[in-house]
């Protein structure tokens, strides 16, 4: 043996010694083979998670050994790194990580942590060199961990001492080594639990907050509430103003005054990971990783009191495979998913105050902006402050989720002068010196901190050198860097803002002590935060895009491909990693590698109804579909027919048109007969939202012959039922009414609770239009019955979309029968419905329906406030026009009740002129009765009266329709009913 240094590094580290409970008693009797395979895989356990963590294992002994935190880079943390690594050792993140020896029997350990005064020393042996600790550290460590039962981790109080995590801890009585040095022992009986869950609480910063007082202020105060709900505010700047530092200081006052903390960070890479920000909460909440399988996920949300992850909407976000995804069960809604989030948090929050952290909202993806929309609006949790940080261009974001915004202006020159003097390195800096850096700073904090970063350890006359640009300004401090350590930041950047450990030392392809010691440069010089063990975070993510720059196109292109690999070898369930893959994918130019990502993200999307995400996700896979060319066309048909019905739902009709024809193109082209007629049925459902009843019913038509040919019932019923709503649209009342009853026939009996994967229960859809097309013709009763029955099947089975569309049914029903105060009961629950579940599309239909009942049943004011609320939101383009007519026919009911003559004349002839434009004889019928009744309440001598009287009669003796008699009574003397 040969000792290779005279003297032993001196180092307070933490020491974690680990030991294997009877492994002998494992592989006795096993093959040589079998035991040494078991014995590598306990080594590799244990190695690689105290090297995620930042550690080292120095000594093996038998089947476990000695690491040590801290040490040979320093940390600040080393004590909670090593708290958490015994914790992972015992409970590894996913199941994979779990040993079984070859009986299936788990593999335990035992572990013993302690801090202190450290030697090291490297010593060469003939088997290799090692890395030899000193001291009584080292012993009591070894102790403590002979002490400790299996499953079981030790901890001294010096190691409590150092921690900067809430641990879990039960007192140890009479742990004698620890006598001789006036400790005791703890047992740990959780994971820690770092300030602000999820981080390591408040971001390092240099000098203390300068200025922002009344902002400040405002957060304090909001801090400081006492009664129950949430308080949010949005801080709104410029980058580099002092967003982060502000959040920063409001995460150290929630600590001091013990609130539970929990921060999320937007990240370019994931905004069209739908619910991803509240994900993250919920989890760290928990205190389970992002990498955590489904039955962590039940169990942890299970400990808590939150149920029924598997069959509800919370599993379509927080699990990888929920169950309950079989055509039969109805898909949740955006909305639906949202409250349940939110509700989860609450529930998981309950009990104590909290600050939630929100960075970067300009990163967020659109359903989780909508959760927190929800959580601003929550006025029953624990008194919550909801803390909201972003760039000006979500501003409007902002607004929704926050009742205070406070924008960030550029610090003043007196205070970026106070600035400049703390950031100065030791020594005062000359007068004029400051000048120059306020005049570059121009009221921006981060660049003037650059700036003096930058020139710390260069003379001061040479301050006329610096760089204009921040970006120059970054570049220069890149390059006093050691060539390992601007390698490291430059790939760094490339990844991303925030990168995994893991990941980094797979695409860097470095040791972990080669990665701690590049990073602790990186630290020194401010580019990166102090380490919080699984992740590199940069200070600022001006920092990373300047790094980035930096890198040639090749070197790039290799580093996106190799963390593609880092990623997928990481990440057991890559559902939450998607987008970061195709962006990966697309950086290096594999355009068809990043498709198939960007599809089972959609997939994904769909999934959990994240309309907004999806619809960004679609317009990313048609970019790469353009690139590709004709290898893609396959694809594209898939990615058409899957986004279609999200995407209408939300109203971008007008983004799917130029989609839609392509699609059927290149699907019969590859003879895919299936997708053939679903594209039909599509095209025909876009014509129906337009009013072009022809083509609708051409292309139904064309679906139905394929979809008879094929025997398929779904699309038999998505075909058929286009058939009947285009004959409707035509006037062809008679013919639609056999086809529906055609269709109620099939869907009756067995078949009268089938989903079929429609939105809603066929059944129930088929009986309520029915009932709707037998009203236009008289036959009131049948009418009416129909539509109750759609309303029962709809409510036994649970199903509210089925629900809505019943009502909107019932509700249209009732009308026709002077049932007023019956329909406007029935669609205030239907609006609700709409509320509650988040089907936007459908508002403006019913809102028009229920401003006629309320202009009948003398609440007039309450229907007009009920119309302009929709039109106020700007909606119009993204929804169908047969809509829009109802709104406008009810908002004139609503004005002429009001006594709004000229207004309630405008709006009649608005609604006529929709169903005009579109054709429908229906709606003609109904928009001249409705004007007849005005103008005879307030022009009882215009000619139009007759004119529009006589129109009507021969409407309804063209195609057999049954006129609204008393609707003239109704509206001349809306109080009497």
């Amino acid at each position: 043996m040969r000792i290779l240094a005279e003297t032993a590094e001196r180092s307070i580290v933490t020491v974690l010694a680990v030991d294997t409970v009877n492994s002998t008693g494992h592989i006795a009797g096993n093959d040589p083979d079998d035991a040494q395979e078991l014995l590598d895989r306990i080594y590799e356990h244990l190695d690689g998670t105290i090297r995620r963590a930042g550690g080292l294992m120095v000594n093996y002994s038998g089947d476990g050994g000695i690491a040590v935190f801290g040490w040979p880079t320093s940390m600040e943390d080393h004590a909670d790194r090593a708290c958490e690594t015994a914790w992972l050792i015992q409970h590894p993140a996913s199941d994979a990580g779990r040993i079984r020896d070859m009986l299936n029997r788990p593999i335990r350990f035992r572990v013993g942590i302690h801090s202190g005064l450290v030697g090291l020393r490297r010593m060469d042996m003939q088997i290799g060199s090692r890395l030899d600790p000193v001291g009584g550290t080292v012993h009591i460590a070894a102790g403590l961990q002979k002490l400790a039962p299996p499953d079981s981790i030790f901890v001294s109080s010096k190691t409590v001492e150092l921690c900067r995590s809430a641990l879990e801890l039960t007192p140890l009585e009479d742990v004698k080594v620890l006598k001789q040095i006036n400790a005791s022992a703890y047992s740990l009986g959780g994971p820690p639990r770092a300030p602000g869950i999820g981080d390591s609480g408040s971001r390092n910063y240099r000098t203390p907050l300068i200025g922002r007082q009344r902002e400040r202020d405002s957060v304090r105060q909001a801090l400081a509430r006492q009664d129950r709900g949430c308080r949010a505010i949005a801080v709104i700047g410029e980058p580099g103003i002092g967003k982060s530092r502000l959040a920063a200081a409001a995460i150290q006052d929630a600590q001091q005054s013990s609130r539970l903390v929990l921060i999320f960070r937007g990240d370019s890479r994931r905004r069209t990971t739908p619910y991803s920000a509240v994900r993250s909460l919920i989890l760290t909440a928990s205190s389970l990783s992002e990498a955590a399988t489904d039955d962590e996920v039940i169990g942890g949300l299970t400990a808590a009191g939150i149920q029924h992850l598997k069959d509800g909407p919370l599993g379509t976000v927080l699990l990888a495979r929920p169950s309950g995804e079989d055509a039969s069960a109805g898909q949740p809604t955006q909305t639906q998913i949202a409250r349940a989030l939110v509700e989860a948090l609450t529930k998981l929050t309950s009990g104590t105050s909290t600050l939630i952290v929100i960075e970067d909202l300009h990163l967020l993806d659109l359903e989780s902006i909508y959760c927190l929309r929800l959580m601003g609006e929550n006025a029953v949790c624990e008194p919550c402050t909801l803390l909201v940080t972003g760039r000006p261009e979500s501003l409007a974001e902002a607004r929704d989720i926050a009742a205070t915004v406070l924008r960030l202006d550029p610090l003043p020159r007196a205070e970026m002068r106070e600035l400049a003097h703390q950031l100065w390195p030791p020594g005062t800096p000359l007068p004029s010196i400051v000048d120059k850096l306020l005049d570059r700073a121009d009221g921006v904090p981060f660049v003037l901190e650059q700036i003096v970063l930058s020139i710390e350890d260069a003379p001061s006359e040479s301050i006329n050198l610096v760089p204009q640009s921040v970006q120059s300004v970054i570049h220069a401090r890149l390059n006093r860097l050691s060539p390992s350590a601007k390698e490291c930041a430059q790939a760094l950047s490339v990844l991303g803002n925030e990168v995994e450990v893991e990941v980094a030392l797979q695409v860097l392809n470095k040791d972990s002590e080669t990665l701690l010691r590049d990073c602790a440069e990186l630290e020194r010089l401010d580019i990166v935060q102090p380490s919080i063990g699984t992740s590199i975070r940069f200070r600022h993510a001006i920092v990373a895009e300047a790094c980035s720059e930096t890198v040639p196109g090749p070197r790039r292109r290799d580093l996106h491909r190799a963390a593609i690999v880092a990623v997928t070898a990481t990440y057991s369930d890559l559902g939450g990693q998607l987008e970061r893959l195709a962006f990966h994918a697309e950086s290096a130019r594999n355009d068809e590698q990043a498709l198939e990502y960007l599809w089972l993200a959609g997939l994904r999307a769909r999934r959990s109804s994240a309309n907004g995400s999806l619809f960004l996700i679609f317009q990313r896979a048609m970019e790469c579909v353009e690139r590709i060319g004709e290898p893609a066309e396959r694809r594209f048909v898939d990615f058409v027919l899957m986004a279609f019905a999200q995407l209408v739902s939300i109203g971008e009709f007008s983004k799917m048109n130029p989609y839609l024809p392509r699609a059927l193109e290149l699907a019969q082209r590859q003879n895919r007969v299936g997708k053939v007629c679903a594209a039909l049925c599509h095209m025909a459902l876009l014509s129906w939202f337009k009013g072009n009843y022809v083509d609708c019913r051409e292309q139904s038509e064309r679906a139905l012959v394929i979809a008879s040919e094929l025997d398929n019932l779904p699309l038999q019923f998505s075909a058929k039922f286009m058939l009947g709503s285009a004959l409707y649209g035509t006037g062809k009342i008679n013919r639609a009414i056999d086809v529906l009853r055609e269709l109620r026939d099939v869907f009756s009996g067995p078949l009268e609770t089938t989903r079929l994967g429609a939105v809603s229960i066929p059944a129930s859809l088929i009986r309520s239009f029915l009932g709707w097309l037998l009203m236009e013709v008289g036959l009131y009763e049948e009418g009416l019955g129909h539509a109750e029955q759609a309303l029962e099947i709809a409510t036994r089975e649970g199903e509210p979309y089925s629900e809505l569309l019943a009502r909107m049914g019932l509700g249209r029903n009732l009308l026709k029968l002077r049932r007023d105060r019956d329909a406007a009961d029935c669609l205030e629950v239907a609006v609700n419905l709409i509320d509650q579940y988040g089907y936007d599309p459908a508002l403006p239909h019913v809102v028009g329906l229920l401003a006629s009942a309320l202009a009948r049943t003398g609440e007039p004011a309450k229907a007009v406030w009920a119309v302009e609320a929709w039109l106020a939101r700007g909606l119009q383009d993204r929804t169908g026009r047969l809509e829009l007519y109802y709104l406008n026919a009810g908002y004139a009911e609503a004005l002429a009740g009001l006594g709004s003559s000229s207004d309630a004349l405008a709006a009649i002839n608005r609604a006529l002129d929709i169903a005009r434009s579109i054709s429908n004889p229906c709606l003609i019928v109904q928009g001249l009765g409705v004007r007849a009744s005005l103008l005879t309440a307030f022009e009882p001598s215009s000619a139009q009266i007759s004119a529009d009287l006589a129109e009507q009669t021969s409407l309804c003796r063209q195609y057999g329709l049954v006129a609204d008699e008393q609707l003239r009574v109704s509206l001349a003397s809306p109080a009497e009913h």
